[in-house]
């Protein structure tokens, strides 16, 4: 009995100090209404947040201070109450939003216009965990972990997608000022739900030492040029390299090695080098890293690629010391980014004067738009601004879709601008070298469409066919009528596997992780069974004897890194 009154009496006074500290932060005496607000924080902090190396109270100010900084006019938002990971998927079957901030509200009401669809409808809880690509309470195998993010505390788990990302918040409590909450149409390996990050996540601990940007020595991109360049007659360990994001591929998944490759260059000098960042400690990483921005990246060592063949290339790869340090103090208006390897994102009619002098051009082009309609979940396939079709079938989803929803506004890096004829509709497809950022969260009621049960026979058929963009078409608009004859259980069971594709396989890719869903062999592509489906595709046509859909091997690496760019979408196409 004496001890449960020592700690009651223990609780009184250190509820006491809490109070008498956000008094001195908002310069006023606290109302009894504010009183218990405040306590719900303090026991929600004490129940439900991961352990911290800070005391419960140092935490709660901490919450307190975060709160204020995104609220309306400091005042405590007593119509707001926190809610745990566990208790938001488990009540919320809609999608919903959570905005402190009235200015975000009315921002993102502007990636909208023109779509007469239901709002996104708003919900007044407040969230707290830790940011990790590495969560305590999610058991899945290591691989469908490989590259995704997460917000955790003590009762639970959600994926999370972000707009902007900085590194002293990874593996650390946060507050989200403003965040949507997308149900899944169905349970999808554990997850019920994913959060769309509208806002950057408010770190609760501050760090104790923080690594002075200004005071790490690095080197150019002209001096890592000549780094590769002069490599066989230079000893070099490890450098940091300083400079602009143009081009960034999707995370993959080669003979089991996890990677992703990404350019840095110099604009003013028009040079770059690559970078390979590998293993599956360092995949979450991609989240940092923003096409058109400057960083510092730590840790990068010079190595060949495919030494003595005629692949081999000079590039930069990763260490277990390689870190990203943006050098940008402020994030960046989300409307306002502008991609350096174009000058700036194009416009619709940017676009229709580029496409008017051939079927494809051989350069690449940047575009902003927002998601109008999801035409084909399962290929990758969009409608931006009602009139540019997104093509992200050669990359398989960009996170299977996660964020992309109808009224997202979207950045598309490095594509190809096609035509599928002369009065078609435009075209943007994705290769390795493109890249999709989403800009804005939609702000609309709409739910997310994950891909369809039978999509992995699909995903096959590309990575193992790798077709241009008309067999694309084709072939997607084939696997249509197959699925209206056939159910989806009768498609998935023709891919059985077989001792046989061990003897064809070549250098498949898997994509990965939050901008990626996991493949790799033995589910989709590489030693997975040709099966039926693709058996029906490589038969010769009656027409003209010649198989109706012809494999092409597909060398991921060279499609990123060589100076000659050469990827499916632009085989079989005249040039403009």
């Amino acid at each position: 009995v004496n001890n449960s009154a020592l700690h009651g009496l223990n609780c009184l006074v250190a509820m006491e100090r809490f109070f008498n500290a956000v008094e001195q932060r908002l310069g006023q005496n606290v109302t009894a209404v504010e009183k218990d607000w405040l306590r719900d924080l303090y026991h929600h902090v004490e129940v439900n947040i991961i352990d911290s190396s800070s005391s419960d109270i140092q935490l709660a100010l901490s919450v307190v201070d975060k709160v204020l900084n995104s609220a309306t006019g400091m005042q405590l938002p007593l119509s707001y109450s926190f809610i745990s990971v566990l208790q938001l998927v488990q009540r919320q079957r809609l999608v919903c939003c959570s905005q402190l901030a009235t200015e975000q509200l009315r921002r993102g009401a502007t990636s909208t216009e023109g779509i007469t669809l239901k709002p996104i409808s708003h919900i007044h809880f407040l969230l707290l965990g830790r940011v990790t690509p590495a969560p305590r309470t999610l058991i899945l195998p290591e691989k469908d972990k490989v590259g995704q993010l997460y917000i955790e505390d003590k009762t639970g788990t959600v994926l999370c997608e972000t707009l902007t990302l900085y590194p002293d918040v990874l593996g650390e409590l946060v507050f989200l000022p403003s965040w949507n909450y997308v149900p899944f149409s169905s349970h999808k390996k554990g997850h019920t739900g994913y959060l769309e990050i509208t806002m950057p996540p408010c770190r609760l601990i501050p760090e104790k030492t923080s690594q002075n940007k200004e005071h790490v020595s690095s080197v150019t991109v002209p001096a890592a040029a000549n780094i590769l360049i002069n490599r066989s007659a230079m000893v070099t360990k490890v450098i940091n390299i300083q400079g602009h994001i143009t081009a960034l591929s999707n995370i993959l998944r080669v003979k089991g090695v996890v990677f992703f490759m990404f350019k840095l260059s110099y604009p003013k000098e028009q040079q770059h080098v690559s970078v390979i960042i590998k293993g599956t400690q360092l995949a979450h990483l991609y989240h940092l890293l923003e096409p058109g921005r400057e960083y510092i990246i730590t840790g990068l060592r010079p190595t060949t690629l495919f030494k003595g063949s005629a692949d081999s290339r000079n590039v930069f790869c990763s260490t277990t010391g390689t870190e990203f340090l943006p050098l940008s103090a402020q994030a960046q208006d989300v409307h306002g980014r502008q991609p350096v390897l174009s000058g700036s994102c194009k416009t619709l009619q940017d676009l229709q004067s580029g496409s008017d002098r051939g079927r494809v051009r051989q350069e690449v082009f940047s575009y902003q738009g927002t998601i109008t309609a999801c035409v084909d979940r399962d290929a990758g396939i969009y409608q931006l601004d009602g009139k540019v079709r997104l093509h992200l079938g050669y990359q398989l989803h960009v996170n299977e879709g996660r964020g992309l929803r109808v009224g997202a506004c979207v950045a598309v890096y490095n594509a190809h601008l096609m035509k599928e004829h002369e009065q078609g509709e435009m075209l943007l497809c994705c290769c390795t070298f493109g890249c999709v950022v989403v800009q804005s969260f939609s702000t609309l009621c709409l739910p997310y469409q994950p891909p369809s049960g039978n999509v992995a026979v699909l995903r096959h058929l590309l990575y193992y066919l790798n077709p241009n963009l008309d067999e694309l078409l084709f072939l997607l608009g084939a696997v249509n009528q197959l699925r209206l004859k056939f159910t989806s259980h009768t498609i998935s069971c023709w891919q059985q596997p077989s001792r046989d594709q061990h003897r064809t396989s070549s250098t498949h890719v898997s994509t990965l992780s939050t901008r990626r869903p996991v493949l790799d062999k033995g589910q989709s592509g590489g030693e997975f069974s040709r099966g039926l489906v693709t058996s029906l595709f490589q038969q010769p046509s009656p027409v003209t004897g010649r198989l109706i859909l012809p494999q092409r091997q597909r060398n991921i690496y060279a499609e990123f890194l060589a100076d000659s760019h050469s990827c499916a979408p632009l085989a079989g196409l005249s040039s403009a």
